[in-house]
């Protein structure tokens, strides 16, 4: 970039704490931190301040002021850090937090930009060193995007989104449809049409994206207590028995599944007005109930609590994925199935994959690791809901059949991008009533259309002669396709292998 480089300033601990000396915190900060920072290739010439000349005080307000990214780092829970981050927010955005450990970030800034590091191993430091460019790249996409309580709810000196309503009561007008969380007390008298064609119309503005994070804190303070809750009550026994699985199950699933209702609707409405940008702005609700999902938990744990809200996230994904199928959306099945999703694996890495890649969400915690349960869970239970039959106009076979398609892109797009991930083909859109001449004439439509072959082959990541030509197999190999006796397909006829 041309011109002066641009001023990063590192708030963190000058002395010694619980997690570092006062060396290892210079050492953390000259070999790791700043090196990352100024090595991204963005730019940026990284400070923190001296603990030994002048006014001390005066030179961090200062850079507080004048820099054009502060990252603050709150390992410890350091009071002056703690006091210089309520600066920078009264002053502006910019704002990236790190901590060695999630409980040093407090309750109420979980939800904006932060990083959990490990700074000790080579891997660690790879991983926060990509982080940092990445969050850094974020920043210039959106350098004036609010990411803290006081632009969020006060708007401090930040200006509106450019996509925003210009004026005041257009303003007023969009806080007065996005005011709130989309779970929880009154979540239920949002306008979820109204919300979606917003999106539609203005993007992700700030008021947006602080529904998002309302949205956010209210799963992260209520799921894991009542995570611990079930998992207090559960009575012990001598296991279930197969043929009780599900059965056994559901009722501690809908336990959750009774909070993402307007969660639910929302993506579905947004799906269906094929808006990709709208369904990836919920990502982060789901990839937090992902990560609820894969935390370590000490003491009794009963599975069918813990794994509920990854498998209520494979639900809405789902669920968005046979409404777009339902509409050939190539928008949105193209992000759904290749927008990473980042989430936290239980040894405390991120993990950053988009859901093709994702196998194990297919043979959910929740049902015991059953992926045929997991299949019949969201075509079952997800026909419940109002909001769902609704968006498919009451239609059951149109949302099977939509499903049905989804699912069978998505085996498609694992052989094709994520081959290693799987070992063989996902054959789960099998168990769906109707699959069969479903995809049957899925087939037929694509054997004598070819822009809609350029369409599937662009969602695979090949050429459409590469797509043409691995087809015939890979139908082959799918009509014959199991997995481990857990699917059930004596009723499947064997489907067309050639377009």
């Amino acid at each position: 970039m041309p011109g002066e480089p641009r001023s990063c300033f590192v708030i963190m601990p000058f002395s010694a704490t619980t997690a570092c000396t006062e060396g290892e915190w210079s050492d953390f900060f000259e070999t790791v931190l700043k090196p990352s920072i100024e090595n991204a290739g963005l730019d940026y010439e990284c400070h923190r301040s001296s603990a030994n000349r002048g006014n001390i005080v005066k030179a961090i307000i200062q850079s507080l002021n004048d820099a054009h990214v502060v990252i603050a780092d709150l390992t410890d829970s350091n009071p002056n850090v703690f006091y210089e981050l309520g600066v920078r927010h009264a002053l502006t955005n910019r704002t990236i937090l790190l901590a060695q450990d999630r409980d040093f970030i407090p309750f109420d800034l979980r939800t904006y930009a932060s990083h959990v590091y490990d700074w000790k191993s080579e891997a660690g430091r790879e991983e926060l060193g990509e982080r940092l460019r990445a969050l850094l790249l974020e920043v210039d996409e959106s350098p004036e995007r609010a990411d803290n309580p006081v632009s969020d709810f006060l708007g401090g000196r930040v200006q509106a989104d450019s996509k925003a309503a210009e004026s005041t009561s257009e303003r007023n007008a969009i806080r007065d449809v996005l005011l709130g969380s989309l779970a929880g007390k009154g979540s239920e008298q949002l306008d979820i049409a109204r919300i979606a064609k917003l999106h539609r119309e203005v993007g992700n503005t700030v008021d947006w994206r602080m529904m998002i994070r309302q949205t956010r804190a209210h799963f992260e303070e209520v799921w894991p207590k009542r995570i611990d809750e079930l998992s207090a009550a559960e009575q012990t026994g001598s296991g279930i028995a197969e043929d009780a699985i599900y059965d056994s199950c559901v009722p501690t699933i809908e336990e959750f599944a009774i909070d993402i209702a307007v969660v639910e609707h929302l993506a579905l409405s947004l799906a269906d007005g094929d808006d990709a940008d709208g369904v990836i702005s919920l990502f982060r609700i789901m990839e937090d109930w992902i990560t609820l999902s894969a935390q370590p938990r000490s003491g009794r744990n009963l599975r069918a609590a813990f794994g509920s809200p990854e498998l209520l996230a494979l639900r809405i994904l789902m669920n968005c994925g046979a409404k777009a199928a339902d509409n050939l959306g190539f928008d949105v099945m193209g992000a759904l199935l290749g927008t990473p999703i980042e989430t936290r694996v239980r040894s405390g890495q991120s993990r950053l994959a988009p859901l093709p890649a994702m196998r194990s969400m297919f043979f959910p915690e929740a049902l015991l690791g059953r992926a045929d349960l997991g299949v019949l869970y969201i075509a079952r239970e997800s026909w419940k809901s109002p909001l769902v039959q609704h968006t498919f106009a009451s239609r059951q076979q149109d949302y099977l059949d939509g499903l049905a398609r989804f699912l069978f892109v998505t085996s498609l797009v694992a052989d094709a991008r994520f081959p290693d991930s799987w070992g063989k083909f996902y054959p789960g859109f099998k168990l769906i009533s109707g699959a069969s001449a479903t995809i049957a004439a899925l087939i037929k439509r694509l054997a004598v259309t070819p822009e809609l072959v350029t369409s599937f082959a662009a969602l695979t990541g090949e050429d459409v002669a590469t797509f043409r030509n691995r087809f015939t197999e890979r139908i082959d190999a799918l009509n014959n396709a199991a997995l481990g006796g857990r699917y059930f397909t004596s009723l499947w006829d064997f489907v067309p292998n050639s377009i």
